[in-house]
């Protein structure tokens, strides 16, 4: 601003650029962490565990797209990164209980012998993924109008009729105030 004279804002436009541009890396490689041991992690062995994962995770992006039939392209890209997160974290499981491999009672006892730590990582970044899925499906497929109601108005919406009845004052402790009056029924 002193330079420019300018008023410069970080609103949203610019924390979802730069929020998407520094996370998208770090959603990218969260799941190979608890494949990779310490100091003697095997990157190709990671990679092979989980093409497979991030192959669901995209068809399964592009399938919800069909369904959905429309948004930005890029949305398919947020929602197979946020299932890679889910499904690489039952991944982990997966592979450290040696599901497929070996009898089921034994794949059983390997999974439920696993340390608590393994759950909670496997927790956490499930959840990681789930936040990643619910804040691309909330930016491209969230549908908001503004409208403006007098007195009397009725509109739709969500299969709901909202009558608008009117403002009445109210006060309070320490505020004086205007609420809306609204009548909801189905339509």
């Amino acid at each position: 601003e002193t330079l420019t004279g300018d008023k410069i804002s970080v609103g949203a436009p610019f924390f979802n650029l730069t929020f998407g541009l520094l996370m998208a890396p770090l959603i990218v490689i969260v799941p190979f962490g608890p494949m990779l041991a310490w100091k003697r992690g095997d990157l190709l062995g990671a990679l092979q565990r989980l093409y497979v994962v991030a192959g669901l995770a995209f068809l399964a992006a592009v399938v919800f797209f069909y369904i959905e039939h429309g948004g930005p392209v890029l949305s398919v890209l947020g929602l197979a990164a946020g299932l890679f997160l889910v499904l690489g974290a039952v991944a982990d499981l997966w592979y450290r209980a040696g599901i497929g491999k070996v009898a089921g009672s034994l794949a059983w006892r390997r999974l439920s012998g696993l340390p608590r730590s393994a759950f909670g990582t496997a927790l956490a970044h499930a959840g990681l993924g789930v936040t990643v899925l619910g804040i691309v499906a909330v930016t491209t497929f969230e549908t908001e109008h503004v409208i403006e109601m007098k007195p009397g108005q009725v509109t739709e919406a969500g299969g709901y009729s909202l009558h608008f009845d009117g403002m009445q004052p109210a006060t309070g402790p320490n505020y004086s105030e205007d609420r809306g009056h609204f009548t909801i029924r189905r339509a």
